[in-house]
């Protein structure tokens, strides 16, 4: 049933719009309506009000799939409620026709259910892709400059690792200091001078030679 109505709908998509399409769906409801109340409780074109029905339900909103199933019930149950054979009993006409109608409407609001869940599956199915084919391209080699450790992009041109990530992938690099780093750089960041001096090996072994030259000087 999916790829039918697939199939028939892109069709009416293709060539007319929805202003076109559905007052030609009333009409042909209420025509068939009008068939359907000459031939009487003979035969039932019930499963022809459908056809119609899914078709809206499959391509339109749901208001519309709403007001087309409205549409539907209201030519049945003008037969049911308007025409009244001798030969069938009245509680019979209004229990079919209610369960019909009811029918007509949970149809519509199936179909149209359906048809939303299948759109957010291709969507989600779209979005994987997309993950799927940037995980393959960070899998292959990148090109990065062994000075700078700029990256390569697909134009050629050089930039920043941080920018290249968030490009691809869409992350966000923040900058900090390891304890390695922070011991190795600011490691002398709140001690005194003696500090300072004992951690460089020149200066603290420059100390006694500087004051030996003073003594003999003087």
């Amino acid at each position: 049933m999916r790829w039918g109505l697939e199939s028939i709908s892109r069709r009416i998509r293709g060539k007319y719009s929805a202003t076109i399409v559905l007052p030609l769906v009333f009409a042909f409801i209420i025509a068939l309506g009008y068939l359907d109340f000459l031939i009487g409780f003979r035969l039932s074109l019930y499963p022809l009000y459908l056809i119609p029905l899914a078709l809206v339900a499959w391509n339109e909103s749901l208001p519309l799939s709403l007001a087309t199933a409205a549409v539907a019930s209201t030519v049945i149950g003008a037969k049911y409620f308007l025409f009244k054979p001798a030969y069938v009993a009245q509680t019979y006409r209004y229990w079919d026709g209610a369960i019909k109608i009811i029918l007509l409407l949970l149809i519509g609001f199936g179909v149209f259910r359906i048809r939303q869940l299948l759109r957010q599956k291709e969507a989600v199915n779209a979005e994987l892709k997309k993950a799927l084919s940037e995980i393959q391209e960070l899998r292959e080699m990148v090109p990065i400059c062994a000075w700078c450790h700029s990256v390569r992009n697909d134009q050629g041109f050089y930039e920043r690792i941080e920018v290249y990530l968030q490009q691809v992938t869409g992350a966000s690099l923040t900058h900090g200091i390891c304890p390695s780093c922070k011991e190795k750089y600011y490691g002398n960041l709140g001690k005194g001078p003696d500090a300072k001096a004992a951690d460089d090996p020149d200066k603290a072994g420059a100390g006694p030679e500087i004051n030996r030259s003073k003594n003999l000087n003087k």
